[in-house]
């Protein structure tokens, strides 16, 4: 009686017993993956480099790391699956670069709508949200949201709250009545006498010119060639009793024009001012900004706004103060 003999199906190497049949299907199968770089990718791979040259890489740099993450030496070592590996990298690379460049732009924005006069106000807001004033430390979605703070407070924004001007009661002018009485003079002499003291009681009712100019001093008031502001000065005293009251404690006054088209009134607050120290506001500088239109105005300071409005109660710096 035969043996039944054992078939076994695999590589040469197997152990077995007794009668055997080996059928080897063991080869060496190329894969696609393991194909060498073909020259369609390597152009593909050139392009994408020069697109990041463009943007300010360095060529040489970039290749290194490249073949240092792919761990090869020159393109034509690379094979089908390098390529793919190398497409992912260098888009990353480019995605980085782009994020890095709004990043900077938005930074560059920011420090330019702000300027010297609201670097105070925008360290106090980002320190707020933040937690820091360092703006090229920040991501992007903050940077945007910095600016886009920013830009709608200082530009043209509507807010519902608006202030009325208070229109001081218009002051009526003095009649002055004189009596007249009727009489027959006779002679020039008494016609003359009688003309001279009729102008002594009218002269005794006209205002003093001294008196005039006390009450001037009294009043705030800045030397600029800006028409804007010089028309709201008025509107500003009747709207900001703070001017009128600590004026001997505003110091290093100036006015100047932004680039947004705002109209700025710039001064500081003596150090040894009158104000009260609740308001915290000695030593500080404050803004008044006025719309392009001369309109309506705005104080992001606090400090200031409890300045120049002399009470402790005062509107955010989103207030709009109409002067006309």
């Amino acid at each position: 009686m035969s043996e039944l003999k054992q078939t076994v199906n695999g590589d040469v190497g197997n152990v077995v017993s007794g009668d055997v049949t080996i059928n080897n299907y063991a080869g060496d199968i190329s894969s696609t993956a393991q194909q060498p770089i073909s020259l369609l990718q390597k152009r593909d791979l050139h392009k994408l480099m020069d697109e990041l040259v463009e943007a300010g890489e360095s060529k040489r740099e970039m290749w290194l790391m490249l073949h240092t993450k792919l761990n090869t030496t020159t393109v034509n070592e690379m094979t089908a699956a390098d390529y793919h590996c190398a497409v992912g990298i260098l888009q990353e690379c480019a995605r980085r670069i782009k994020y890095l460049k709004d990043c900077n732009i938005l930074v560059a924005k920011i420090i330019s709508i702000t300027g010297q006069e609201y670097r105070i106000e925008r360290d106090r807001y980002c320190l707020k949200r933040f937690g820091t004033t360092h703006l090229k430390g920040m991501t992007k979605e903050q940077l945007q949201e910095i600016f886009g703070y920013f830009d709608d407070l200082l530009n043209n924004c509507e807010y519902g709250r608006t202030e009325p001007l208070q229109q001081g009661a218009a002051t009526e002018p003095i009649k002055a009545t004189l009596s007249t009485k009727t009489a027959l003079w006779s002679g020039v002499v008494i016609t003359i006498v009688a003309v001279f003291a009729g102008f002594m009681g009218i002269s005794d009712k006209l205002p003093s010119v001294k008196d005039d100019t006390q009450n001037e001093a009294k009043l705030f008031a800045v030397e600029t060639s800006n028409g804007v502001i010089n028309a709201s000065i008025p509107a500003l005293r009747s709207i900001f009793p703070g001017l009128n009251k600590y004026k001997n404690d505003l110091i290093s006054l100036s006015t100047y024009k932004q680039k947004s088209g705002w109209h700025t009134l710039k001064f500081t607050v003596s150090p040894q001012s009158s104000a009260p120290d609740a308001y915290a506001v000695k030593g500080k500088v404050c803004y008044i900004n006025i719309s392009p239109d001369g309109g309506y105005s705005r104080v992001l300071s606090t400090p200031c706004r409890l300045l120049l409005l002399d009470q402790h109660n005062v509107p955010d710096e989103k207030y709009r103060f109409i002067l006309r």
